[in-house]
């Protein structure tokens, strides 16, 4: 699978190339601009990763346009964030992410995901679940709505 990592935090890029380097091809860049470069010249990766922050929304609008090429059509556009409530979550949605991580539980929950992926490529017939993933959108949207009531 080839994972395209968007973010400026030198740290995290080399954590997340370290824990996926053996099973999935990774490419990371410093910036959305980078990464759309390396898309035009290169293949369509499977799935982009990056910081959705709510303080820069010309990012969440760029990763949604991003979505709307053709190529990028069936790439999982997967969000992080180092806080996440109910109204980031639709936002995060509504520019088209597939999934959203805290970025506390971002290598945990990434691995999870990816090996869920990793399971319905190779077993079409079962679609995917979200109760299998431990920090889906809609069960993150139940807890965060739990919480605040």
């Amino acid at each position: 699978m080839l994972i395209l990592y968007i973010d400026t935090d030198l740290v995290v890029q080399e954590k997340i190339k370290e824990v996926l380097i053996g099973s999935h091809r990774i490419e990371c860049f410093d910036t959305l601009y980078e990464a759309y470069k390396w898309i035009k010249r290169n293949q369509i990766p499977d799935i982009i990763i990056t910081d959705f922050e709510m303080d820069q929304p010309s990012q969440m609008q760029s990763i949604k346009f991003l979505q709307t090429k053709s190529k990028l059509r069936n790439t999982k556009m997967i969000g992080y964030s180092d806080s996440i409530n109910a109204d980031f979550i639709r936002l995060a949605i509504t520019h088209g992410a597939a999934n959203l991580f805290a970025k506390s539980e971002l290598i945990k929950e990434l691995l999870n995901y990816l090996n869920i992926l990793s399971v319905n490529k190779k077993s079409k017939t079962e679609a995917f679940k979200p109760e299998n993933s431990t920090r889906s959108l809609g069960i993150l949207t139940k807890r965060i709505a739990l919480k605040n009531k």
